[in-house]
């Protein structure tokens, strides 16, 4: 069973696709990637989402099997902020 949590990720400014990745980006420098082949059942819903959140305050959310990584950079999903 995976783990999930939610990160605040503040004012969404931009989002990208690449072939391997989504990316997304705030107003604080800030960018992370979802990996299009691992989450391929939902990352054209998370991509459209995304998109649709440009300029509000969103959450990211984040696997714990990955939240320790040195990196910082991955997420699974997007969400308005509640």
């Amino acid at each position: 069973m995976l783990n999930f949590e939610w990160n605040d990720f503040y004012q969404l400014t931009e989002v990208r696709l690449d072939e391997q990745y989504i990316i997304v980006m705030n107003d604080h420098g800030m960018q992370r990637k979802m990996n299009r082949k691992t989450y391929y059942l939902s990352a054209e819903d998370v991509y459209n989402k995304a998109r649709t959140l440009i300029g509000k305050q969103v959450q990211l959310r984040i696997s714990k099997d990955i939240r320790n990584s040195t990196t910082g950079e991955w997420f699974t999903e997007i969400s308005d902020y509640h």
